[in-house]
C-alpha cells in the first residue's frame, strides 16, 4: 500500500512541478517575443527549479529500485502481492500520461538537462511497471495447449533455465 501511495503522490507532484515550469517557460517566450506581454508577478528561480527536478528524478530512481525489488521478490516467491498489483494498470496509465506531459513541455535551456534526466527516470519506472504487469498476466492467464512431438522434459528444463536467468537480471 505504501508503494502505491508513494508512486501516486510522486506522479502528482511531478505533474504539478512540470506545469509550473512549463508556464514559466511560456511566459518567458511571450516576454521575449512581445514587449507588451504581461510579466509574471514573481520571478522564477532556475536554480531552485533544477534542484527540485533533480530531487524528483532521484525519487523516481528510488521508486524504480523498489519496483525492481518487487520483481525479484515475485520471481523468488512465485506468487504476487495482491495489494501491490491491485492498482498496477492505473499506475502504468498515470506514468504514461506523465511521460506525455514531460515530452510536451516547453523547457528553458538552463533546466533542459535536468528535465531530460527526469524523463529517463520516469521511463525506467514505466518499464518496471510494465515488467510487473507482464509477470502478473503470465501468472494468471491459462496457456493454450497444442499437440506436439516436442520433448516436454527438455522444454521444462529450458523454461527453468530462463526463469533462473530472468531472476538474476531483474
Amino acid at each position: 500500500m505504501a508503494l502505491n501511495l508513494a508512486a501516486s503522490s510522486l506522479i502528482m507532484a511531478t505533474l504539478a512541478m512540470v506545469g509550473d515550469y512549463s508556464v514559466a517557460a511560456q511566459a518567458s517566450h511571450l516576454r521575449s517575443s512581445s514587449s507588451h506581454a504581461e510579466r509574471p508577478s514573481k520571478p522564477v528561480n532556475r536554480q531552485d527549479q533544477r534542484r527540485i527536478i533533480e530531487e524528483i528524478r532521484d525519487q523516481f530512481n528510488e521508486l524504480d529500485g523498489l519496483y525492481a525489488q518487487a520483481i525479484q521478490a515475485t520471481l523468488k516467491r512465485g506468487c504476487f502481492d495482491a495489494e501491490l498489483f491491485e492498482r498496477l494498470p492505473h499506475h502504468i496509465s498515470m506514468t504514461r500520461a506523465l511521460e506525455a506531459a514531460l515530452r510536451g513541455t516547453i523547457v528553458q535551456p538552463d533546466i533542459e538537462e535536468a528535465h531530460m534526466g527526469l524523463r529517463r527516470s520516469v521511463a525506467k519506472v514505466r518499464g518496471r511497471l510494465v515488467q510487473l504487469e507482464n509477470l502478473l498476466l503470465q501468472a494468471h492467464e491459462t496457456p493454450d495447449y497444442f499437440e506436439s512431438d516436442i520433448d516436454m522434459e527438455g522444454l521444462k528444463a529450458l523454461a527453468d533455465h530462463s526463469t533462473r536467468h530472468l531472476a538474476k537480471i531483474a
